[in-house]
């Protein structure tokens, strides 16, 4: 449940830098880049961050009030230059435990605004349901973004978030690995 940020450099498909971040990114949580080389990206926190894109150190930090899982965008007015990001929490991926709220920020610079108070984090770790299964009993088969027709795994994929199915229609055949399809 954790994510990143991650600059590849497109000349040679390599990764430049990665920043770790304690929380999931992967639910609406878009980045904005600059001319500047400044990178905008929200978290579930509050927290919005301001990264040096060439090499992803932390350069500013915010505390907006609630969870961030919108893209921040940036606009100019009589040339004055603004970043604005929406924060009003969400449920994706961390249940009722994210920061709710509903705050519109605009920021230039020079602004004198003071931060929202810190909310309490979201949990990070949400907690896990139903029993194992034991690999043998499900013919040792995972598939990962289809669906199970007839016991047969389908050809369409999944739509549900974090799909996986476990084929338990077939009878036990224990082969000692586990065979990703999909």
């Amino acid at each position: 449940m954790a994510g990143g940020v991650v600059a590849v450099d497109p000349s040679t498909n390599r990764v430049r830098w990665k920043k770790n971040l304690p929380y999931s990114m992967a639910h609406g949580n878009g980045v904005l880049t600059t001319a500047s080389d400044l990178l905008f990206i929200g978290q579930p926190d509050g927290n919005l961050l301001c990264l040096d894109a060439r090499d992803g150190r932390e350069l500013w930090r915010w505390q907006t009030g609630a969870g961030v899982s919108s893209a921040p965008i940036a606009y100019g007015i009589d040339g004055e230059q603004y970043v604005a990001v929406y924060a009003g929490g969400t449920s994706i991926p961390y249940g009722n435990s994210a920061p709710r709220g509903d705050h519109l920020w605009a920021f230039k610079l020079g602004g004198g605004a003071p931060p929202a108070p810190t909310p309490p984090p979201p949990v990070v770790r949400r907690p896990v349901s139903g029993g194992p299964v034991d690999g043998g009993a499900v013919n040792n088969t995972v598939v990962l973004a289809r669906v199970y027709a007839g016991g047969q795994v389908g050809a369409v994929e999944s739509t549900a978030v974090n799909a996986m199915a476990i084929d338990d229609c077939h009878s036990p055949r224990p082969t000692g690995k586990i065979e990703v399809t999909g």
